[in-house]
């Protein structure tokens, strides 16, 4: 089986809900690890679920797949296809974890039935004994959504051939009648994450915060899913519309907020409309809060995808970035900063940043926090290995210049580093 059990290395990934295949491309530029294609929750057909398992392979993906049940009419064919992994839902029990291994296991362990010519098989080339090695290595993810499932968890764990536990909370929520925050569900999460962690047992979920994924690298989560694509894609439709909007030149109304009880606020455009007598539109917060996501992501993408020496376009001219007691100041100071950083230890691959709270807001100046996921390489290839090398609290002040934001102080404050991240951090 696969060796997710003593995995080191959290895995980051999202959901794939849109029928599209181009949107597995578009994710894997992201610097994930891993999406789960959904055929549970999604209306996806398993042609379209084919090709994107052969693009995410392509891209450095590793294609996960959640089906509907499982049964061999709906895990055979994505197997076949080449998926990576299989997340089944509704794990209630032993009983169910063992219908999970008979559908996704070759024999003797399972009942699945072996056909090599498929993209599984290298297409007819891989020879036999290297097809069913890769069978082994196929990630048996079990979902537990129910409070039953939940107490059940060491014994379902404990059957051959589990690789995985995904604990549902949404699911579970709905079941046990009480929301996410109740205290029960939380008791009865914490002590299945206790189990897990004291056996060794690879632990799966949904993060729903920055915060959020910080704290589960902490608690031993090996697999963390942030957000969708469907939320991916309405989060950056309405920044770009909230940016066109704000800057004065759109005659459309802005649209109302979703939610009932969002709050809205003065919007000045550029030149400030308070003082050139314009009317400024109401924006919610919600409209805020997506503009300024926006552009921390584009800055970490910029410091990611370059060699860090032209971030400072996102910052003002007397901007002061501070990292922990560190600071320095100035567009070209933080851009020296940032070009340099792959001399102070391993190289930094990607930043995660998941969610954003604003704490102040009056029009053109904002305050807001966010948590940041650090991931540095270390070694070659091809024995090169990514891992978390550390989780920090992200405080931004922003400032709206000329229709757009920029950041005018950035405090960095590290929160928690693994003791084998041999990053360097400036502190003084």
């Amino acid at each position: 089986m696969n060796t997710a059990r003593n995995r080191t290395t959290p895995l980051i990934g999202t959901w794939v809900k849109l029928p599209a295949v181009e949107v597995v491309e578009l994710l894997a530029t992201a610097g994930l690890d891993f999406v789960i294609i959904d055929l549970e929750h999604a209306t996806l057909n398993i042609e379209t679920v084919s090709q994107m398992v052969g693009s995410a392979r392509a891209s450095g993906l590793r294609p996960f797949v959640r089906v509907p049940e499982a049964t061999a009419a709906h895990v055979q064919p994505v197997l076949d296809a080449g998926a990576a992994g299989v997340v089944v839902p509704r794990v209630e029990d032993v009983a169910g974890a063992q219908a999970a291994v008979q559908a996704v296991r070759f024999p003797p362990v399972g009942r699945r039935g072996a056909s090599p010519s498929g993209r599984a098989g290298s297409w007819g080339t891989a020879g036999l004994a290297d097809y069913l090695r890769g069978g082994d290595q196929i990630t048996l993810i079990a979902q537990v959504e129910s409070g039953a499932a939940l107490a059940a968890i060491d014994s379902i764990a404990a059957v051959p051939g589990i690789d995985m536990i995904f604990i549902g909370e949404v699911d579970l929520a709905v079941s046990s009648g009480g929301g996410l925050d109740d205290p029960g569900l939380r008791r009865g999460i914490e002590s299945a994450e206790a189990i897990c962690r004291d056996k060794g047992i690879a632990l799966g979920g949904a993060a729903y915060s920055g915060a959020d994924a910080a704290d589960r690298l902490t608690r031993g989560y090996s697999l963390i899913t942030i957000s969708t694509d469907l939320s991916f894609l309405r989060a950056g439709a309405t920044a770009a519309a909230a940016a066109v909007r704000g800057t004065g030149h759109s005659t459309e109304t802005p649209a109302p907020a979703q939610d009932k009880h969002e709050t809205h606020v003065p919007y000045p455009a550029a030149g400030d409309a308070r003082t050139s007598g314009a009317a400024a539109p109401a924006v919610s917060m919600r409209v805020v809060r997506d503009e300024l996501m926006a552009l921390v992501t584009a800055v970490w993408y910029e410091i990611d995808a370059t060699d860090g020496s032209g971030v400072s376009r996102y910052f003002t001219g007397d901007a002061t970035l501070t990292i922990s007691r560190a600071t320095v100041t100035g567009t070209t100071e933080i851009d020296n900063l940032y070009a340099n950083r792959s001399a102070r230890g391993p190289r930094v691959s990607r930043h995660c940043v998941t969610n954003l709270h604003l704490l102040d807001f009056d029009g053109n100046s904002a305050r807001a926090l966010s948590s940041l996921l650090l991931f540095a390489e270390d070694g070659r290839a091809p024995r090169r290995r990514t891992s978390p090398a550390l989780v920090a609290d992200v405080e931004d002040t922003f400032v709206r210049v000329d229709g757009r934001w920029l950041i005018q102080a950035r405090h960095i404050q590290p929160q928690f580093m693994p003791e084998d991240a041999a990053l360097a951090v400036p502190t003084e």
